[in-house]
């Protein structure tokens, strides 16, 4: 996995702006709403404006979402290998998942197999991180348990 790792393209990439001030680049993101600043004057002018956190969705929101989903969502095509909607939707609300998905290592990892030309490949190589296995495990839990609703 190393090879994934340090294929990430350093030079060349375009350094992204703090999102208070917008002129340097950023250095930090908040711990609440992860928005990325430079130092402590724009973190000092984030915080007193007040910050949550938008894209966090509890459990028990998870839950309600699914109790109230009166439609039924299906796929354009399916195959034998296609995970029901509904087992895809536990993958959200899993706090092991979202725990997992806050490693900087296992989102590169993640952003790399879906920007790839070369897929299977990708995958291999991921496959020899234990960050990734753990996380591919997890969601094969998750998608194979016998107590998810089925269609």
């Amino acid at each position: 996995m190393e090879k994934i790792y340090n294929s990430l393209p350093l030079s060349g990439r375009t350094p992204e702006m703090c999102e208070i001030c917008f002129k340097l680049e950023y250095k930090y993101k908040c711990p609440t709403c992860l928005k990325k600043y430079c130092g402590v004057e724009c973190f000092e002018k984030h915080y007193k404006t007040g910050c949550q956190r938008e894209d966090l969705i509890t459990i028990q929101e998870c839950k309600k979402e699914e109790a109230t989903s009166s439609q039924k969502e299906e796929y354009v095509s399916e195959t034998e290998d296609t995970v029901p909607l509904e087992k895809l939707r536990l993958l959200a609300c899993d706090q092991e998942l979202r725990n997992q998905l806050a490693n900087a290592h296992l989102k590169d990892i993640l952003l790399l197999l879906d920007t790839s030309s070369n897929p299977e490949k990708s995958i291999d190589d991921a496959m020899k991180e234990p960050i990734f296995t753990e996380f591919a495990n997890s969601c094969l839990r998750l998608v194979e348990s016998e107590g998810a609703n089925q269609t």
